[in-house]
């Protein structure tokens, strides 16, 4: 979206989002060996039969073909913008900056077809007799907070690890920055909460069988408590946290609200998944260790990269980025 929307002020923090980029490839590696080997236990079309287009979509072949289709197109395009990068730093050919950019705009349409039908069979597949027209932008409005959310903590770690305090970053982010990261995850979090809103508010009002069973479930014994906590952590907090101008600019108060919307995201896709699959009960240690597991390994890989070059070098515009004004 830096590349696409032309962005000038966070240049500054593209190295950033990009070392979350390469995580990509070996993350949806991970995936796909998992979804091969555990598909036919979780996914109920891969048991039951579906009447005409659903039951040819869903056959299993195809969807494990799809799936490998949409990872592949994510880990091109992240690994192109990346490699681009990175040789602008040795090169500092300003007309890369226009191919990332060409090459970004090409990847919003993919994205969009791709993730939506990704959400609707990853996720929604578990209940696939289960219909929401919003289901794809609640998942992508999450998904985007959740990495807004990734960024936010390894700048700020960035900005005062090293001595004294200063880390590699210091010299380049500047309150400006952290104001206008503090406003996207303010923005972002909104956008989620009202998208959340829309689907259960229409899905109640109609109360059709099909759509209402998705809620049932999820608001049902030990679900309830856990659902109206998601809303609190998703928004609720980022709300009124961030609403003030003082805080968008506080490094501390910006990392504490990022970890409470990671938790939050992980809460959302434990409430999507995991009563689907009959689990009813509040997350247990294991769920917990596992998600801690693959957090700690996913910034220990973001910060292998940062270390050569926690910023874009040889980029045209990272000393107008740097005197970002806000």
């Amino acid at each position: 979206m830096h590349h696409a929307a032309n962005a000038r002020w966070s240049e500054v923090l593209r190295r950033v989002a990009e070392s979350l980029a390469r995580l990509v490839l070996p993350l949806g590696a991970l995936f796909l060996l998992l979804l091969l080997a555990a598909a036919s236990h979780l996914y109920p079309f891969y048991h039951e039969t579906f009447p005409g287009f659903k039951g040819r979509w869903f056959a299993g072949g195809f969807f494990l073909f799809r799936a490998l289709l949409y990872l592949a197109l994510w880990s091109v395009f992240a690994s192109s913008l990346v490699r681009l990068s990175k040789l602008q730093d040795e090169t500092r050919q300003l007309a890369l900056t226009g191919r990332m950019r060409r090459l970004a705009v090409a990847f919003v349409p993919v994205f969009a077809v791709s993730f939506s039908l990704a959400s609707f069979e990853w996720l929604g597949g578990f209940e696939p007799e289960w219909v929401s027209t919003v289901f794809a932008v609640y998942v992508f409005a999450g998904t985007f907070t959740a990495g807004l959310s990734a960024v936010v903590l390894l700048v700020v770690d960035l900005l005062h690890r090293g001595v004294r305090g200063a880390g590699p970053l210091a010299p380049y982010v500047r309150e400006p920055h952290l104001h206008d990261l503090g406003k996207l995850l303010f923005a972002f979090a909104t956008f989620w909460a009202y998208i959340w809103f829309c689907q259960y508010m229409l899905i109640w009002y109609a109360n059709i069988p099909e759509e209402a069973s998705f809620f049932v479930k999820r608001l049902s014994g030990l679900g309830e408590p856990l659902f109206i906590l998601n809303l609190f952590l998703n928004w609720g907090v980022a709300f009124l946290a961030l609403l003030p101008r003082s805080t968008k600019e506080n490094p501390k108060a910006l990392r504490a609200v990022a970890l409470v919307l990671l938790s939050g995201h992980w809460l959302d896709l434990y409430l999507v998944v995991f009563p689907a699959l009959g689990w009813t009960a509040i997350p247990t240690p294991v769920e917990l260790l596992l998600a801690l597991g693959v957090a700690m390994f996913c910034a220990a890989a973001a910060f292998r990269f940062l270390r050569s070059q926690v910023v874009p070098v040889g980029d045209p515009f990272l000393g107008e980025s740097r005197q970002h004004p806000g």
